[in-house]
């Protein structure tokens, strides 16, 4: 592996991210490297079964996803400011799609050498069943994952 100049790291401001974030901070710090933050919108969750759209089958509730996006917006700047010592490069974003989808492509178009990423602990028969957001990333990226475990 090469040394990081750009780290992405996902966050849902859960715990578990919260963790991966504090990794990701140090390693920038260790390699003088760059810190990209980002949230994924799902806009899934905001489409409702709507039987008046001729076909179509949902629509999105735009007030409320735009909305959710000046929430996540404010949200990641405080929790960068909250975290992240000054004189360290980093640039958020947030972005809407699939959160697998979306989080690859971001890596991809920053040109990111490392992603971390926080994981919830979970049960081995339920992550064979059911695998996380972090452990879908993991296998699909063509960069490292650091995957960064919650405290419970």
């Amino acid at each position: 592996m090469t040394t990081p100049k750009r780290i992405l790291c996902p966050t849902d401001f859960g715990d578990a991210s919260r963790e991966a974030l504090r990794a990701a901070v140090e390693l920038a710090g260790i390699f003088c490297a760059e810190l990209v933050l980002v949230h994924v919108i799902d806009p899934l969750r905001f489409t409702i079964a709507c039987p008046e759209t001729y076909g179509l089958g949902a629509i999105t509730c735009a007030p409320v996803l735009g909305s959710a996006i000046q929430a996540a917006t404010s949200a990641i700047r405080c929790l960068a400011a909250e975290v992240l010592p000054t004189g360290l490069a980093l640039r958020d974003r947030v972005e809407l799609g699939s959160p697998v989808a979306r989080i690859l492509s971001v890596a991809r178009s920053e040109k990111s050498d490392l992603i971390v990423m926080g994981m919830r602990r979970r049960s081995w028969w339920r992550r064979v069943i059911d695998p996380s957001l972090t452990e879908l990333v993991a296998r699909r990226s063509s960069c490292p994952v650091l995957v960064v475990h919650g405290s419970t």
